[in-house]
C-alpha cells in the first residue's frame, strides 16, 4: 500500500510538472524576445548607449546585426511578435531601497501603443497611460522585490486582454558600478516590461 501511494504521488508530481513546464508558444516567444534584448543590454557600452538606447532600431541605423546571435535572435522574435501583436516594450531601472524605480525608457520603435490607430482612440489612450504610470511600473517593482527572473500578468486594456512579460536585467560585470551605485555583478539592475494585444 505505502508503495503504491508512493508510486502514485511519484506519478502525480511528475505529471504536474509536464504539465507546469508546457508553455504556450506566444509566451515563448515574448520571453525569448526579452532574453535576447537583456543580452545586448548587458554588452559593454563602449558606444556610449547605455540603456533602452542600446536596443537597435527598427528603421534605420542602428538596426539589427544579423551577424550577432542576440540581435538576430531578438530580431527574427520581433518580426513574429509585430505579425500577431501590438506590442510595446518598457524599461524600468535605478531601483531605490523600497523597489521603486527611478526612471523608465521607450524607444518609439518598441512601443507600438502610441501610433496613430491606437492613439486616436480616447479609451485606448486612458488604457496606455494606466499601462505606462501605473501598471507596468507596479509590476517592475513587484519582480525586482520578489527575487525571481521573469514573470507574467495582464490587464484588461479598453476591453481587449493585454499580456505582460517581464524580465530582470542583471549586470553582467561590475563595470555598471559606474552608472548603477553598490551593485555587483549577478545583481538585478532594471526590468524589462513586454505588453502584448492579439490583433485579431
Amino acid at each position: 500500500m505505502l508503495t503504491t501511494s508512493l508510486f502514485a504521488l511519484g506519478l502525480f508530481t511528475a505529471l504536474s510538472v509536464g504539465f507546469d513546464d508546457e508553455i504556450p508558444a506566444d509566451k515563448k516567444l515574448a520571453m525569448d524576445f526579452l532574453a535576447n534584448a537583456e543580452k545586448i543590454l548587458q554588452q559593454d557600452p563602449v558606444d556610449g548607449k547605455f540603456g533602452l538606447s542600446r536596443m537597435p532600431g527598427i528603421h534605420g541605423r542602428p538596426a539589427f546585426r544579423v551577424n550577432d546571435p542576440a540581435e538576430k535572435g531578438a530580431a527574427d522574435e520581433w518580426k513574429k511578435l509585430t505579425d500577431d501583436f501590438v506590442p510595446a516594450v518598457l524599461s524600468f531601472g535605478l531601483f531605490d531601497e523600497k523597489g521603486t524605480p527611478k526612471r523608465k525608457g521607450f524607444m518609439y520603435s518598441y512601443y507600438h501603443l502610441n501610433h496613430t490607430n491606437f492613439i486616436e482612440n480616447q479609451d485606448y489612450f486612458k488604457a496606455e497611460r494606466k499601462f505606462s504610470d501605473e501598471v507596468a511600473p507596479a509590476a517592475a517593482k513587484k519582480l525586482f522585490l520578489s527575487g525571481e527572473k521573469t514573470a507574467t500578468t495582464e490587464m484588461d486594456y479598453a476591453g481587449r486582454k493585454a499580456m505582460i512579460e517581464m524580465r530582470i536585467v542583471t549586470a553582467p560585470s561590475d563595470k555598471c558600478m559606474s552608472c548603477h551605485e553598490g551593485v555587483s555583478a549577478g545583481k538585478p539592475i532594471g526590468v524589462l516590461t513586454l505588453l502584448r494585444i492579439a490583433k485579431k
